[in-house]
């Protein structure tokens, strides 16, 4: 074999190997960034649907306002004070601020980071140092504690604890401090109702949500950083053997051949088409009886293995919306119980083996009274 027709092998083997390397340290670019400031506030996590980690470049999902122009919140990103932030109809959030406290963002949530103030929606607070939750008229305030807020558009808040107390006060100096403790709950507007004792399952609906979260935003990115090295050096590696192998033992190249065995890229789910109940235009929505069981229906989706169908409600136009049901089908269609008075709305998505596809068009439907 010629000498130097070998040596140029091993430096393209050489080389293959060196872009390996590179690739396997920028396999997780995330683990690399400059430290931030210490007293940065991070969008530690976007969940989607409740079920998957937002994609690195998927948009839509979580809008931050700041100095008057729109900046996508995606994680990783530095949150600064003053900042508007808000999530879409599929979207939570977790926020991290620098003393370890935690604040989990519910779909259809909106308020202003400095702890969080003008807040509309649903928030849990796992609070390491002093927070506080304010909407238009009630404020929630605690240190080092635990606990869950419900504000409504009109300024209604419901407020259930956790752990430690949470000192409940009006805004607007309507009325006077109130002390809630673990377990209780509170609900006050320009008023204070008396403090109740909080449900039990809304404590555990909402510590279930909340670890689910977590759980979600734990995958090891160190897995990521590994998982993506090795595929870096072994797309590296398999680049080497082309070339080696591109060559016979009398150093002459061989002709080009077609693997037969090689699998077709997997095309990507599409959106189910989504056809009833229900309509995409909230305000025309249709009010329909429900005093049985209605059917969800929609189109096929090629590849799909099943769907998951996504139901949710509120019981007025300035309520956030709230998830009801999320299952999965074989199906084409979905029975749903839904409640007299309320507003619907509903999407679906197809799935295969460990992908969720992107969601349907989200339709909307009201309850209207039952006919007598």
């Amino acid at each position: 074999m010629n000498p130097l027709r070998t040596m140029a092998w091993q430096r393209s083997l050489a080389c293959c190997l060196t872009l390996a390397l590179v690739l396997a340290g920028c396999a997780n670019p995330q683990q690399h960034r400059a430290p931030r400031n210490a007293a940065s506030i991070i969008l530690a996590g976007v969940v989607v649907d409740g079920v998957r980690l937002a994609g690195e470049r998927e948009a839509g999902l979580v809008r931050v306002w700041r100095d008057g122009r729109s900046v996508e919140g995606q994680t990783g990103l530095t949150l600064l004070r003053g900042d508007f932030i808000e999530t879409g109809p599929r979207a939570d959030a977790v926020i991290r601020f620098a003393n370890g406290s935690t604040l989990y963002m519910r779909p259809d949530s909106r308020g202003r980071i400095g702890s969080l103030s003008e807040a509309v929606g649903e928030f849990f607070a796992r609070i390491k140092g002093v927070f506080s939750i304010e909407s238009s008229f009630v404020r929630a305030a605690a240190n080092g504690t635990a606990f869950l807020v419900r504000a409504q558009a009109d300024g209604e808040t419901h407020v259930t604890v956790f752990e430690g107390n949470v000192y409940v006060d009006s805004t607007r100096g309507a009325w006077q401090r109130i002390s809630v403790g673990a377990g209780q709950a509170i609900v006050a507007q320009a008023r204070a109702s008396p403090v109740t004792v909080a449900d039990d399952n809304d404590i555990r609906r909402t510590q279930e949500w909340a670890d689910r979260l977590d759980r979600l935003l734990s995958q090891p990115s160190s897995s990521g950083s590994s998982v993506g090295g090795a595929i870096a050096v072994g797309v590296a590696i398999a680049a080497a053997a082309v070339l080696l192998s591109g060559r016979d033992k009398d150093d002459k190249p061989r002709g080009d051949r077609t693997d037969s065995s090689r699998s077709p890229t997997t095309p990507a789910l599409a959106a189910p088409s989504a056809r009833g109940i229900g309509s995409t235009d909230a305000v025309r929505a249709p009010t329909i009886t429900c005093n049985r069981p209605i059917r969800l229906s929609w189109g096929a989706a090629h590849g799909s293995r099943d769907y998951l169908v996504t139901l949710q409600t509120r019981n007025s136009m300035r309520s956030a919306w709230a998830t009801t049901l999320t299952e999965a089908t074989d199906n084409q269609y979905l029975a749903v119980a839904a409640q007299e008075g309320r507003a619907y709305r509903w999407f679906v998505q197809a799935r295969d083996a460990g992908r969720t596809g992107p969601a349907s068009d989200t339709l909307y439907f009201g309850c209207g009274s039952t006919p007598r």
